[in-house]
C-alpha cells in the first residue's frame, strides 16, 4: 500500500513538473489536422511514433500501459483526433492540460458504460474496457473513430468495438484469423459500390455479382455459385469460392434477408457504401457463434456510427473505352452527446452498365447483350443509440434501400435470334432494436429484436420470334421474396479469476423464422412456391487465459483456450449442434501462434424445400430390353426431406510483429474445409440409370401401378413423352434435390504490411491473398471424387494484391497492384490454358484539413484510376458447338475477370 501510494505520488510530482515545462502544442479545435499513419502494435510504441509524427507531448505510467495493444491509425487527422482512435477499446482516459496530453487509466471501480450495439445470435461480440484484440487477427481490428472536433463521450472514455466471431464481451475471437478492411482501405481502393470492392478482396470469389451473369459464362461452375439465379442484378459474398450461401453476412452483426431467385445469397449491393465504416472477415467455420450459413466465415459490415456534423459527397467515374458510367451522391448528418448519438445516411448510385457493342474484341451478338446491367439505387440507413440512466443503452439501426435493374440479352432457339430486355427492382428492408443492461461487475444482458425483408421483381420481354409465332412481345414475370424476423437474448462477463486473468464466457438463445416466396409467370402460370420454418436456439462460449501478463512463463507471455458449443433447432428437418475450439500461444514477444477447430452447417434454402415436384415419363436406352429402350417415370424437383449441409474445418496460422521493427506485420493462415452432405441434383445418365447397383436409393423397379399413377394424376405430372400409359412404366426415377455432393478445400491466407515513417512522408507497403492448395469435389455419392482446382468457373490458384501508399501534409497516394494466375479451360479436352491477369489501381487524394476558408474546409478530392494500364481480360475460348447460331462468343470468365477496362473516377468530398 505504501509503495503504491509513493508510486502514485512520485507519477503526480513527475505529471506535474512536465505540464509545467511542455511546449505548447496546436491541438485546440481549431488545429490543424495532419497526415498521421500508425500502425497497430503495443500502445506505448504507439505513442512514440505519434510523437515523433505530431510533434505532441504524452505522459503516462509505462506500467499501466504495459501489454496495452493499440489499434493502427491512419488519415488526415488532428493529434488529438489520432490518439483517441490508440485508445479506443481500452479503459484508458486523455486529459489535456497546457499543452499536453496525460493518458491514465479510470479509479478503481469506475465503470464505463456503453452505447455500442450488444451482441446476440447473429451479433458480433465486443472488444471492452479491459481489452484489446486478441493475435487472432491478421490486421488489428479498427473502430468508428471520432471526427477531428467532435467532443469525446463520458469523460473521454470510449466506446466498446464490435468484434466479428465472439459472443463475449472485451474479447477477441481466440484462435482465429479477423481480416479487417479498414474505410480507408474501402477509399482508396476506388470502389464505387460494395460489390465492386468486393471483387478485390483476395478471399472472395467474385462468382455471383453484376459482372459474373449467364452473359459473361459464370454460369459454367460445378455449383453454378448462384449466377444462374442471380436474376434480379444483386451481389453476395463468397468466400473461398464455397457458395455464396455458404459465407454468413452480416450487417453490423444482424442477418440480412437472403435474396436471389432461390434465396441463396444476401445481396451487399444494397447497402452504401459511404456508410460503410469496415468489413470484417472471418474466414473460418463459425456456427457455434452465428448458426446455419457459416461453412465457408463470415462477413460483418460495420457502418459508421458517432459522426458530428455533416458531410457531402459526389463521384463520377467512367471507363476510357466507353460505358460503366457510375454517378454517386451521398449525404451524411450525424450529432454525438455525452450519452449517445444519431447518424443519418442517403446514397443515391446510378451504374450505367455496359453493352457487348461498346468493346471492340467482342463480336456482335445480333442485339443489345448487356456484359453488365444498369442499376440505379436510393438508399437510406439511420443508426443511433441513447442512455438510459447509468445502466442501460437502447439503439436502433434501419436500412431502406431500394435499387432498379435493366439488362439485354439474345435467345436462339432453332436458328431463330430473339431479343430479350429484363427489368425489374429489388427493395430491401432491415431495422434492428437492441437493448442493454449493466447487471453487476462485468456482466452485461442484451435483448435484441431484428427483422429483414427482401422483394425482388424480374419482367423480361422476347421480341421476335417468328419460329415460335412470337412476332410480338412476350413477358415473362419472376418474383421472389424473402424475410427473417428474431428475438435474441444473451448475457456475458467474466466467471471466475485463474492465473492468467478472468475466465469469460456468454450464453444466449433465440428464436427466428425465415420465410421465403417466389412466383414465375412464362405464359401460364407456374405453382409458386411459399415456404416458411422456425429455428430456436441455445448457445454458450467460455474463455480461459491459462497464462496472461500477470503470470508470463518464459515459453509463453499468453496461452488461451476457448470453447464455443450451438444448439439449433428447425421446425424443417430437426435439430443440430455444433462446438469449436480456439487456441492462442504467444510463445515470446511478437509471435503469436493460433488454431481453430469446429463443425458448421447450412440450411437447405427454403426454395429447395418447397419447390414443386414433378414427374414425366420417357423412354432410355436399356439392353436388357427387347426393344432396346424402356418406359422410366423421372421425378424433378425440390425434397421437402433435405438435411442441411455439413462441415469441418481446421485453421492453424501465426502473426508476427517483431519488436525491432516497429511498423511490420506479418499474418498467415491455413485453413482446411470438408463440406459434406451438399445439395445438388443427382447426375443421372441415361445409360447408367438401370445397370448401376449404386443409383438404388435412386430408383425404384417394377413399382406398383397404383403409385405411378399417383403421379400421372398429380398437378405436377409433364405429359406422358413414352406415350404407353402407366401401365409401361417399368422403374421410377429420383431427381429431386438430394444430399449428396461433397467438397474438400484447402488454402492459405497471408497478408504483411510494413510503415516506414521518414521525414518526406509515411510509407506503407502491404500484400495479402489467398492461395488455394486442394480443391475437390464428388458430384454424387456414387461417383469419383475430381479435383477442380484452377479451372474455369472456380477460383484461381492465387489470388494476391499489393501496394505502395504516401502520406504526407493532406496528400495520400497508393498503387496497388491484383494478380489472379493462369487456369485451365476445361470446356475443351485435354483443357487449354486461360491467362493470369494482372492489373494496377491508383489512387491520388488531396484533404485541405482546417483551411481558413469555410468553402475550403475539410474538402477532399480524390482520383482513382483502376487497370491503369487498360488490361483486357484474358481470352476464353468457347467450343463452336456451344455457340448458338449467328452469334459470336463472349470470350472472357465474368467471374475471375471484368470487361470494363480502364476506369478513371473523380470524388469530392466536404465536411460541414
Amino acid at each position: 500500500m505504501f509503495a503504491t501510494a509513493m508510486k502514485l505520488g512520485a507519477l503526480a510530482g513527475f505529471v506535474c513538473c512536465t505540464l509545467m515545462s511542455a511546449r505548447a502544442i496546436a491541438d485546440l479545435p481549431d488545429a490543424p489536422k495532419q497526415s498521421i499513419n500508425i500502425p497497430a502494435d503495443d500502445l506505448v510504441a504507439c505513442l512514440e511514433l505519434l510523437a515523433k509524427q505530431s510533434g505532441i507531448e504524452f505522459i503516462y505510467d509505462a506500467d499501466q500501459l504495459k501489454g496495452v495493444k493499440a489499434h493502427g491509425v491512419s488519415g488526415d487527422l488532428t493529434p488529438k483526433a489520432a490518439v483517441m482512435k490508440l485508445l479506443e477499446g481500452t479503459n484508458l482516459t486523455l486529459t489535456e492540460h497546457q499543452g499536453a496530453m496525460l493518458i491514465a487509466a479510470p479509479p478503481a471501480g469506475e465503470r464505463r458504460t456503453s452505447n455500442s450495439t450488444p451482441s446476440s445470435e447473429g451479433n458480433a461480440g465486443h472488444a471492452g474496457p479491459l481489452s484489446q484484440p486478441k493475435s487472432g487477427q491478421s490486421q488489428t481490428v479498427p473502430y468508428n473513430a471520432e471526427s477531428a472536433d467532435q467532443k469525446s463521450k463520458k469523460n473521454s472514455t470510449l466506446d466498446e468495438i464490435i468484434v466479428t466471431g465472439t459472443h463475449i464481451r472485451g474479447e477477441a475471437p481466440v484462435g482465429s484469423a479477423l481480416i479487417v478492411y479498414t474505410r480507408v482501405d474501402i477509399e482508396q481502393s476506388g470502389s464505387a459500390t460494395l460489390d465492386q470492392f468486393a471483387r478485390q478482396m483476395p478471399q472472395n470469389f467474385s462468382g455471383a455479382d453484376i459482372i459474373a451473369t449467364t452473359n459473361t459464362n459464370a454460369n459454367i461452375g460445378s455449383f453454378q455459385q448462384g449466377a444462374a439465379n442471380n436474376r434480379f442484378g444483386g451481389a453476395g459474398f463468397n468466400l473461398n469460392g464455397l457458395g455464396p450461401g455458404s459465407t454468413l453476412t452480416l450487417l453490423n452483426g444482424h442477418r440480412l434477408a437472403p435474396g436471389a431467385f432461390d434465396g441463396s445469397l444476401v445481396d451487399i449491393s444494397q447497402i452504401p457504401l459511404s456508410a460503410v465504416d469496415r468489413i470484417e472477415v472471418l474466414d473460418d467455420g463459425a456456427s457455434a457463434i452465428y448458426g446455419s450459413d457459416a461453412v465457408a466465415g463470415v462477413v460483418n459490415i460495420v457502418t459508421r456510427k458517432e459522426f458530428d456534423g455533416a458531410e457531402t459527397g459526389f463521384r463520377y467515374g467512367g471507363s476510357t473505352e466507353g460505358g460503366a458510367t457510375e454517378y454517386t451522391a451521398s449525404q451524411l448528418l450525424g450529432h454525438s452527446w455525452r450519452t449517445g448519438n444519431f447518424l443519418l445516411n442517403y446514397e443515391y448510385d446510378h451504374q450505367g452498365g455496359l453493352d457487348a457493342s461498346q468493346r471492340h474484341w467482342i463480336g456482335a451478338q445480333g442485339g443489345p447483350f448487356s456484359l453488365i446491367p444498369e442499376n440505379r439505387r436510393n438508399s437510406v440507413f439511420v443508426t443511433g443509440s441513447q442512455d438510459i440512466g447509468s445502466e442501460t443503452t437502447l439503439s436502433a439501426d434501419v436500412l431502406y434501400s431500394d435499387r432498379d435493374f435493366e439488362s439485354n440479352s439474345i435467345l436462339n432457339v432453332s436458328s431463330e435470334m430473339a431479343s430479350q430486355s429484363s427489368s425489374g427492382h429489388a427493395r430491401e428492408s432491415a431495422a434492428t432494436l437492441s437493448l442493454d443492461r449493466h447487471l453487476f461487475g462485468d456482466w452485461h444482458a442484451t435483448i435484441t429484436g431484428n427483422y429483414s425483408t427482401i422483394q425482388q421483381l424480374e419482367n423480361t420481354g422476347t421480341f421476335a420470334l417468328p419460329a415460335y409465332h412470337l412476332n410480338g412481345p412476350t413477358d415473362e414475370q419472376l418474383l421472389a421474396n424473402s424475410d427473417i424476423g428474431g428475438i435474441d437474448a444473451l448475457g456475458s462477463g467474466s466467471l471466475v479469476s485463474v492465473y492468467g486473468g478472468a475466465v469469460k464466457a456468454s450464453f444466449g438463445s433465440s428464436f427466428r423464422t425465415e420465410h421465403y416466396k417466389s412466383y414465375e409467370f412464362t405464359g401460364s402460370p407456374v405453382t409458386p412456391i411459399s415456404a416458411q420454418r422456425q429455428v430456436a436456439s441455445a448457445y454458450g462460449e467460455i474463455l480461459v487465459p491459462y497464462v496472461g501478463d500477470a503470470n508470463a512463463q518464459p515459453w509463453a507471455r499468453r496461452l488461451e483456450v476457448s470453447a464455443a458449443y450451438r444448439y439449433d433447432h428447425y421446425s424443417s428437418f430437426g435439430s443440430t449442434s455444433n462446438p469449436k475450439v480456439g487456441v492462442l500461444w504467444e510463445p515470446v514477444t511478437g509471435l503469436r501462434l493460433r488454431s481453430t477447430y469446429g463443425t458448421s452447417f447450412q440450411a437447405p434454402f427454403l426454395s429447395q424445400l418447397g419447390s414443386p415436384i414433378t414427374s414425366n415419363t420417357a423412354l432410355i436406352p436399356d439392353s436388357r430390353s427387347s426393344s432396346g429402350r424402356s418406359d422410366v417415370l423421372e421425378i424433378s424437383g425440390g425434397n421437402p426431406a433435405l438435411l442441411p449441409e455439413t462441415s469441418k474445418s481446421i485453421t492453424a496460422g501465426f502473426d508476427y510483429k517483431p519488436a525491432s521493427a516497429s511498423g511490420l506485420a506479418v499474418s498467415m493462415t491455413y485453413f482446411y474445409v470438408l463440406f459434406k452432405n451438399r445439395i445438388q441434383t443427382p447426375n443421372l445418365t441415361p445409360q447408367a440409370l438401370l445397370s448401376r447397383p449404386l443409383l438404388s436409393p435412386f430408383i425404384v423397379l417394377n413399382p406398383s401401378l397404383a403409385d405411378i399413377q399417383t403421379y400421372f394424376n398429380s398437378p405436377g405430372f409433364q405429359g406422358d413423352m413414352a406415350g404407353l400409359g402407366p401401365s409401361g412404366v417399368v422403374a421410377i426415377v429420383d431427381s429431386q434435390l438430394a444430399n449428396i455432393a461433397s467438397t474438400v478445400e484447402s488454402g492459405l491466407n497471408f497478408s504483411a504490411r510494413y510503415s516506414l515513417p521518414m521525414a518526406y512522408g509515411q510509407f506503407n507497403f502491404w500484400a495479402s491473398g489467398t492461395h488455394l492448395l486442394e480443391d475437390r469435389i464428388q458430384t454424387a455419392v456414387f461417383g469419383p471424387r475430381f479435383d477442380i482446382d484452377n479451372t474455369l468457373g472456380e477460383p484461381t490458384n492465387w489470388k494476391v494484391r499489393g501496394g505502395l501508399g504516401w502520406v504526407r501534409d493532406g496528400f495520400t497516394s497508393s498503387i496497388t497492384i491484383n494478380y489472379a494466375n493462369a487456369y485451365q479451360n476445361t470446356l475443351f479436352t485435354p483443357s487449354q490454358t486461360i491467362g493470369s491477369w494482372t492489373t494496377a489501381n491508383f489512387y491520388l487524394s488531396y484533404n485541405t484539413g482546417s483551411a481558413t476558408s469555410y468553402l475550403a474546409r475539410n474538402l477532399k478530392i480524390a482520383l482513382s484510376v483502376q487497370n491503369l494500364a487498360d488490361r483486357r481480360p484474358p481470352y476464353l475460348r468457347i467450343p463452336a458447338a456451344d455457340l448458338p447460331p449467328r452469334q459470336n462468343a463472349i470470350p472472357f470468365d465474368g467471374a475471375n475477370a471484368s470487361p470494363v477496362g480502364r476506369l478513371v473516377s473523380l470524388q469530392v468530398t466536404k465536411g460541414w
